[in-house]
């Protein structure tokens, strides 16, 4: 039941790689396999089930499943059998538990993540399914997603995506048909967002990506999740337009203090709900929000309507702006000053 050491090296390697390294034990390698890894300023715990990916049905096992699905055992150390006897998944408040199958491609390895909390019980020997088709659409796409009968969203993807995962595993694992459906206007669904409710079996159809396009194509669809995310988290505790304070809940957008392109994060400290309206204006820059939260025109944009002769406009538009920003009654989730500062700084 050791966790195997191959494995296990490229998964380190894959890590080390975006910068974050650690030192394997000697064999053998417990499995779960509990490990720290660090870069200068940070460290990061994982809790580390892995089990190999085979098929359904072999010399050794026939579990009576359709061909060309795939299997992994749930077995670990410490692991009891018998009837009625449940065995648990171990979490901890400062590391995160994974639970992997890993099916290896010449010299490289593709991953079937599925959701841990889903499985933090579990019989002796309990058998995870992936279908083979899916695994194919990961190598040729880089990442791909199984709904299964339970609704457990798998997330398979080339081992060299593993910080992607880590970074948004609960993200990915709550991916839902609501995702489609609660889409922002603007946004364009990824193909493998799609793809986990609207599948293509025929992965000939599929091209071949290399290494860089396998990472476009994957950073394309973290950023839909991360996006998704945001616009979630913002709208539901702005109930109107932070500029304008109409209420305007129903179709507020999530706004972004700092842009993403310069460096902002998808986190309540930056982002807005705004109308929008204001949104635009806002990211145009004819409206300023100071580190205070006070409001004001753009003098540049002030100076220009004026000689333009539409002056009127921007008053007409001055008497409809708050004075300061609306903000959710928790602090937890207001914008931060620096966050303020810096774009207003940018844009003034």
């Amino acid at each position: 039941m050791a966790l195997d050491r191959e494995f296990a090296e490229s998964l380190v390697n894959a890590l080390g790689g975006a910068g974050w390294h650690t030192v394997l034990p000697d064999d053998p390698l417990p499995n779960p396999l509990d490990i720290t890894f660090s870069t200068q300023t940070h460290t990061r715990r994982l809790i580390i089930y892995a089990r190999k990916i085979t098929p359904q049905s072999s010399a050794e096992s026939d579990h009576g499943r359709p061909t060309g699905e795939m299997h992994v055992q749930m077995l670990f150390d410490g692991d009891q059998r018998g009837r009625g006897v449940r065995n648990h998944l171990r979490f901890e408040t400062d590391a995160h538990t994974v639970l992997f199958g890993f099916y290896r491609l010449n010299d490289d390895y593709v991953v079937a993540a599925y959701d841990p909390i889903r499985h933090r019980e579990y019989a002796y020997s309990k058998s995870l399914q992936v279908k083979q088709w899916k695994i194919e659409e990961a190598v040729k796409f880089g990442i791909a997603f199984q709904t299964r009968q339970t609704d457990e969203v798998v997330v398979i993807f080339h081992l060299d995506q593993i910080l992607q995962y880590l970074d948004l595993a609960s993200e990915f694992h709550n991916l839902t048909p609501d995702t489609l459906s609660d889409t922002a206007p603007d946004e364009t669904l990824p193909p493998a967002v799609r793809r986990a409710f609207v599948p293509i079996l025929d992965t000939d159809e599929l091209p071949v990506l290399d290494v860089e396009e396998r990472e476009q194509r994957v950073a394309e669809t973290t950023r839909y999740i991360r996006n998704h995310q945001f616009r979630r988290g913002i709208l539901s505790v702005y109930q109107r337009c932070a500029i304008c304070g109409f209420q305007y809940d129903y179709i507020l957008d999530a706004a972004h203090i700092v842009p993403v392109a310069e460096g902002g994060t998808d986190t309540y400290d930056n982002g807005l709900g705004l109308c929008p309206n204001c949104h635009r204006m806002f990211d145009k820059g004819l409206i300023l929000v100071d580190r205070d939260c006070r409001i004001y025109i753009n003098p540049r944009y002030a100076e220009e309507y004026d000689q333009m002769g539409l002056a009127g406009s921007l008053d007409t538009l001055q008497q409809t702006l708050r004075e300061t920003l609306w903000l959710p009654e928790d602090e937890h989730f207001h914008p931060s000053v620096d966050n303020l500062r810096q774009t207003f700084e940018a844009r003034r």
